[in-house]
């Protein structure tokens, strides 16, 4: 009885704040894709000079303006299997050393700040502490499950896409550019990534620029599906690239877009 009248009037407890791996990517109409910044941080702010802009600046053309023409796309149309290894980027390596102290350390300011602040205005104190518990945590998983994967990170990422012509997309619009070995790939980091977090790992592919154009005219070909495909990591803020393949996926469309 005494149990009931202490939830009665004082409230069921109040569950912590549990950073996930759905506040490391963000939502799209397309799936999920990967992101730099934690979702749910309150740093950003709108600005009265931004909301001029966007409402008298942009669209504002006076009769006598000239039009501009768009600069000449300079970027060479490649294969993505053929630019593979340029994605890798070398130096992101974690540091594992002083986990325990970096955790409290860590834990301790969350502590502070969480009596002031909301928790989800703490994402970047959230994202560093699910990285180095992660790294704790991949202590007793790496026999099992080693993160083997060569690893990279956004600003590579966008580096390629600006120097060639591709483009980077969430999985679930292009999931049939993936092949079965890619499918292989997917499954063994995802064990390795549950095994760390308890959760799913995000994925994006990077593939040809003429794909998308493809989808949006709601055309299929079995031409081009060499997709290079990409991971978050749960041990830092990068990526890991899982492969790329020059295989066309062929079962695929000729039993669902052929009708064989």
């Amino acid at each position: 009885m005494q149990n009931y009248f202490k939830r009665l009037f004082m409230g069921e407890k109040k569950k912590g704040f549990m950073f996930t791996t759905t506040n490391l990517g963000t939502q799209t109409g397309d799936g999920m894709r990967i992101s730099d910044r934690p979702q749910g941080n309150q740093s950003n702010f709108i600005s009265i000079d931004s909301l001029y802009t966007q409402n008298v600046g942009i669209g504002t053309e006076s009769p006598n303006t000239q039009k501009v023409e768009p600069p000449k796309d300079e970027r060479k149309e490649v294969k993505p299997i053929e630019v593979f290894n340029e994605i890798k980027k070398e130096g992101l390596e974690p540091n594992f050393n002083n986990l325990d102290k970096k955790i409290k350390v860590i834990t301790d300011r969350i502590e502070i700040l969480k009596e002031h602040l909301s928790e989800e205005h703490l994402m970047d104190e959230h994202k560093a502490l699910f990285f180095l518990k992660n790294r704790r945590k991949y202590a007793d998983t790496r026999k099992k499950y080693p993160l083997d994967w060569a690893m990279t990170n956004r600003e590579a990422v966008d580096d390629l896409c600006k120097r060639y012509k591709l483009q980077v997309v969430p999985l679930k619009q292009y999931y049939t550019l993936v092949p079965n070995d890619g499918l292989k790939e997917m499954n063994r980091y995802t064990k390795a990534y549950k095994a760390i977090t308890g959760d799913k790992p995000i994925f994006e592919l990077v593939i040809k620029e003429k794909e998308v154009e493809k989808k949006e005219e709601k055309t299929r070909t079995r031409k081009d599906r060499d997709p290079i495909l990409l991971a978050n990591s749960p041990l830092g803020n990068f990526m890991f690239v899982l492969g790329a393949w020059d295989e066309e996926v062929e079962f695929v469309d000729e039993i669902i877009y052929e009708g064989k």
